[in-house]
């Protein structure tokens, strides 16, 4: 499910010309294969991207990311990051 979710995110920033918003994808997921590594617990790991989703206000989305990522079949449509993109100059 991680792997999916990691997956997810990657997409988002491959296929946004929005720096900011690629940079805040990329904090929301850039611990997850190491603490995937150490054996982090799957709760605790979604507990943490789910936290730092919420400091940067993408909370709701990347809840619709996991929602995605534990149902394996789901079409993984793109979802805009509003708050991210607001004010982005490039």
């Amino acid at each position: 499910m991680l792997h999916r979710l990691l997956t997810r995110i990657l997409l988002e920033v491959r296929a946004t010309s929005k720096l900011k918003k690629a940079q805040g994808l990329a904090d929301i997921a850039h611990n997850i294969p190491g603490e995937m590594e150490r054996g982090v617990p799957t709760t605790e790991i979604l507990a943490r991207v789910r936290q730092r989703a919420e400091r940067i206000g993408a909370g709701e989305v990347i809840d619709g990311y996991i929602r995605s990522a534990t149902s394996p079949g789901t079409n993984m449509r793109m979802v805009r990051l509003r708050d991210l993109e607001a004010g982005d100059d490039g």
